[in-house]
């Protein structure tokens, strides 16, 4: 006969307490199944937190070491240093009181209304003043003569111009004296025109002067859009030598005289200073990102000091202008070439896909594109330079000679101190017999010698000066 000993309460997996045993032991699985996952998140929260403080700590710290770098190498950054920077030193003269009354003597609007249909600068636009347009020239002339006599005592004073800039407003900052430089360039470039069509070559001359000197005026402006202003009135001045020079009887004096303004030119100084300027404007954007939304510049005042709230895309930024402004200072055409690396590296983050180290850039990527092309314009500018210095060496060699130069060399060193080279490729500036004359030239922005050829459906033209075959005759 078996005989059964009872389990104890415990063990008996139907008893009271062995079932409120098992109940424990669910309600505390599914509370970690439950509160464990939550504890991970807050963990992996938190080390996230600490991981990108630290980050921002480290980027915050880089910044103030490149702002400490750029304060010990003497260049501006904030805002107060940008004014300290826009001022004219003690050992110059100050004649911005000129520009500014020529400038305000002009009515862009009313200007562009009465000059609508005349040669030039008009809807016609040719290249020089028709007999039957000569009256209508002249008028406007008249009409204008306060600013064109402003302009000219402007342009012969001894001294440096700086235009205000009111750099809080950031990149929002208006400019309305680079822009109406344009319009006064246009009004001597009219004048000159006119005084060629009367055969007045020292008016002519004198007008051209007056060219340079508007660009001249713009020589130590601080942002990137002035710097281009200049280069497109200096474009101006340089098309006028140009045009003299084929149809203006120029004596050795007046020659020099151009020449000395051409030289004068100094473009990649203005490409360092803008980029330097453009760089202060960056780094107050950087503390003030209320001025910029949805891609829109907002300009706001007072700003204040303002917050680093991307210290990480601030430093980005830094650097990239850093290596910008040192590749400015150098000789073209390496210049060129180490912006197009800059520019490789920046279209290789703007296609990066880790989404994190493109919302690190995404103010840098905004900002920064079209600094690429300032060196393009200033590459240019710098080419038609050289090419114009080559062209008046060329006339006054003719004027002694009797001839043309066969090549560049014959020029050197009585009119040349030496064959420019071409600021695209560093070969020596290219000469041709072409279309009943010469022209000098660059490669241009291709660095394709298209044998002086300027058009621009064969691709990037090359940038050329011509000297036409014939002296010009007296008027």
């Amino acid at each position: 006969m078996t005989t059964y000993t009872a389990l104890p309460e415990a063990l008996d997996p139907e008893s009271p307490v062995a079932r409120r045993a098992a109940l424990r032991r669910w309600w505390l699985l599914a509370t970690l199944l439950v509160i464990a996952p939550l504890v991970l998140a807050v963990v992996a929260v938190l080390t996230l937190v600490i991981i990108l403080v630290a980050q921002h700590g480290a980027a915050a710290a880089r910044v103030k070491e490149e702002v400490a770098r750029i304060h010990a190498a003497g260049e501006p950054i904030t805002t107060q240093d940008l004014y300290a920077q826009l001022r004219v030193p003690g050992t110059a003269a100050d004649i911005t009181h000129l520009w500014l009354a020529a400038l305000d003597s002009l009515d862009e609007n009313r200007f562009n209304l009465d000059a609508k249909a005349l040669p030039i600068i008009g809807e016609g636009n040719p290249s020089v003043v028709p007999p039957a347009d000569v009256a209508g020239v002249e008028a406007l002339l008249a009409k204008y003569d306060a600013t064109v006599q402003a302009t000219l005592v402007a342009a012969q004073a001894e001294g440096q111009c700086r235009f205000a800039v009111k750099f809080e407003d950031g990149f929002g900052a208006l400019l309305p004296n680079a822009q109406k430089i344009r319009t006064l360039a246009n009004l001597m470039k009219l004048r000159s025109r006119a005084a060629v069509a009367r055969g007045d070559s020292e008016q002519a001359v004198e007008s051209v002067e007056a060219l340079f000197g508007a660009s001249r005026a713009l020589s130590h402006q601080m942002l990137l859009i002035e710097h281009l202003v200049r280069l497109a009135t200096a474009n101006i001045a340089l098309n006028e030598v140009e045009f003299l020079l084929s149809e203006a009887r120029l004596d050795d004096a007046q020659l020099v005289r151009l020449a000395r303004q051409v030289e004068a030119l100094d473009f990649q100084q203005g490409l360092t200073t803008s980029l330097v300027g453009e760089r202060g404007m960056g780094y107050h954007a950087f503390h003030h990102m209320e001025q910029m939304s949805m891609g829109d510049v907002v300009s706001k005042p007072n700003p204040g000091e303002g917050i680093l709230s991307r210290p990480d895309d601030c430093r980005l930024f830094l650097e990239f202008l850093r290596d910008m402004i040192k590749a400015s200072r150098e000789p073209f055409p390496l210049a060129i070439d180490q912006q197009e690396a800059i520019e490789g590296r920046l279209k290789q983050l703007a296609g990066t896909k880790n989404p994190l180290e493109r919302y690190n850039a995404m103010v840098t990527l905004l900002i920064l594109p079209a600094t690429g092309k300032s060196f393009q314009a200033t590459g240019r500018g710098l080419a038609k330079r050289e090419a114009t210095l080559c062209a008046i060496a060329a006339e006054r060699y003719r004027l002694k000679h009797g001839q043309l130069p066969q090549k560049l060399e014959d020029l050197v060193p009585e009119f040349l101190a030496a064959v420019p080279s071409d600021p695209f490729d560093g070969q020596p500036l290219r000469m041709a017999a072409k279309d009943g004359g010469l022209v000098f030239y660059s490669v241009g922005a291709d660095r394709k010698d298209d044998g002086g050829v300027e058009n621009e459906q064969r691709g990037e033209p090359d940038i050329c000066v011509r000297l036409k075959l014939e002296a010009p005759r007296n008027k």
